[in-house]
């Protein structure tokens, strides 16, 4: 071009370079660079140290950039590859999936987000996603972060908290603990072995996505599992071992569980950390970072457990999703479930947990069935295309008596034995083919399946059920309201309330139960309106309006 320059030194022209690199080739000494390689002191050991990188991570836009720079010097220079792995991200896009772009003008600032929901909502949001696929941004997926991951881990840590202040528990030191032999304590000590397990092999081969699926469910577990189903056992007013039990369990679980957590929420589990470990223990490390990653070997987990919680787990998932589907609350008991093990073996699994799983499902009783034909009903019809061309016009014959098939002879043929039809001027041995099949609930039942479980819930609500279904709603109102007020998980409460019949009938008969629930020291009813002061419920149809004040003592 037409620029000349005049060299200081020896005055001679000066002219620009024809040939221009792209400028990202010079990224491709970065192995050096970084280290000031060789000219820097100890540049040298610094380097043979790092060198080659275990992975580098940037965007699928720097494939020809970068990435190529990388190894086209790198290999030129020292005959391999600079980095031993990759990992290529697709691009962030804005919520309507354009490229994000200055120019367009829907660039995020990420220290407005980090300032209005702090930075570990959007690392996860990024770390969850998996890294082929491209990431539409919006507030509300950093919104559902907080209230899936987020607000559960703290609030596992606010249960936690709030009850070892009551107790005043302390902590013993792993050693000094005896093992737990309540099957949930064992459960999920052996999921948190797996966690860890899962964890590692999935960051050992550069596949964070998977990482946080394992942690994902872990949280499930933890939270809507064991937490749930041990919440009673914080709450018994003696100090008795199944408690103690719980209370080690729980800390020691999740004690680990934020040192797997911490590179992925790194905020959240220091603050966490700091409050459980540091101010108690002096001798700790001073940052859950400077603490060792947990480790784990397949002998310490308890697969037979797993089989076992897993298996209930599932058996409660589709009581409640019948639940969900038919609208019936889980706080409506129900007079019955009945159960199919589709291995024969399982059943002595849920016979020994039937307990938990009623209390789970607000289920009175649990029976067993091996037979299906004691929940469904079968009906036949002949299969057209199949029977059609092999009869032809005796079609009209047999298929009337097809219809009238018994339901042992049904089953018969499902069990592939044969069963002969004789008609007028011939017979028929019947194959499973030739029929239509169909299964109607029995009257009454409601029936998921799953791979290893068939499930009926028997859905008549007797008065005494539906008595105590009120009851429940009022607890669960009381409860709402304690929260409302600010009210300490130990305060007792008086109740008064106004209502209609049904639910005055129904609180009165189940008295003592709500009292123990709510922490009542009375429930009095009021023949005339609270007015504004009670506040109006809907329970299940009926009215009522409830009053709670803080009463005296713990």
């Amino acid at each position: 071009d037409g620029i000349i320059l005049k060299c200081p030194k020896c005055e001679s022209d000066m002219r620009r370079e024809k040939e221009v690199l792209d400028c990202w080739f010079n990224s491709g000494v970065m192995p050096w660079g970084q280290v000031g390689y060789p000219a820097q002191k100890g540049s040298e050991e610094w380097y043979k140290a790092l060198y080659p990188a275990d992975f580098i991570c940037e965007g699928l836009d720097q494939t020809r950039g970068w990435f190529y720079a990388l190894i086209a010097l790198s290999t030129l220079l020292t005959g391999q590859s600079s980095y031993k792995n990759v990992i290529c991200t697709e691009l962030v896009l804005d919520q309507e999936g354009h490229k994000m772009s200055k120019s367009k003008g829907n660039v995020v600032d990420p220290m407005d987000i980090f300032n209005r929901y702090g930075a570990d909502p959007m690392r996860w949001m990024f770390i969850n996603t998996n890294p082929g696929n491209s990431i539409r941004f919006s507030e509300e997926a950093i919104k559902d972060t907080i209230k899936q991951i987020i607000l559960p881990v703290w609030n596992i840590y606010s249960f936690f908290v709030t009850y070892a202040k009551i107790d005043g528990y302390i902590y013993k030191k792993n050693n000094e603990l005896p093992q737990p032999t309540n099957p949930l304590d064992i459960w999920i000590h052996s999921e948190t072995k797996a966690l860890i397990l899962d964890v590692t092999k999935s960051l050992d081969r550069y596949d964070p996505f998977g990482a946080a699926q394992t942690i994902g469910q872990y949280i499930d577990k933890l939270s809507n599992w064991y937490i749930r189903r041990s919440r009673r056992r914080f709450w018994k007013s003696e100090n008795d071992g199944d408690k103690q039990e719980a209370y080690d369990t729980l800390y020691t679980i999740f004690l680990d569980f934020l040192k797997v957590l911490a590179p992925f929420l790194p905020f959240i589990t220091e603050e966490i950390y700091q409050n459980l470990v540091t101010t108690i223990y002096k001798e700790a490390p001073e940052s859950v970072h400077l603490c060792d990653y947990p480790t784990a070997e397949e002998k310490d987990r308890n697969p037979t457990v797993e089989h076992e919680m897993n298996l209930i787990r599932e058996l409660v998932s589709l009581g409640r999703s019948l639940r969900n589907k038919h609208q019936i609350k889980v706080r409506q008991p129900l007079r019955e479930m009945i159960v199919i093990c589709h291995d024969k073996a399982d059943q002595k699994i849920v016979r020994d947990m039937a307990d938990l799983i009623k209390e789970e499902l607000n289920i009175k009783e649990i029976s067993f069935t091996d037979n299906e034909k004691d929940l469904v009903t079968l009906t036949v019809k002949p299969n057209l295309k199949k029977l059609g061309p092999k009869l032809g016009k005796d079609l009209k014959k047999v298929a009337p008596l097809i219809t009238q098939l018994t339901q042992e002879q049904i089953s018969s043929i499902e069990a592939d034995q044969s069963i002969t039809l004789k008609y007028e001027g011939g017979s028929l041995d019947i194959a499973l083919d030739d029929l239509l099949i169909e299964r109607k609930e029995k009257e009454g039942l409601l029936i998921e399946v799953s791979q290893i479980l068939t499930v009926a819930l028997n859905s008549e609500i007797t008065d005494d059920l539906r008595k105590e279904g009120f009851a429940r709603e009022f607890v669960n109102k009381v409860q709402n309201m304690r929260k409302e007020e600010g009210l300490d998980v130990m305060d007792k409460i008086h109740v008064t309330y106004h209502s209609t019949d049904l639910v005055k009938e129904s609180v009165e008969t189940l008295n003592d139960y709500i009292k123990t629930e709510t922490l009542a020291l009375e429930i009095k009813y009021m023949a005339t309106s609270l007015n504004d002061s009670g506040k109006t419920w809907d329970l299940n149809g009926e009215e009522a309006s409830i009053q709670i004040t803080k009463g005296s003592g713990k």
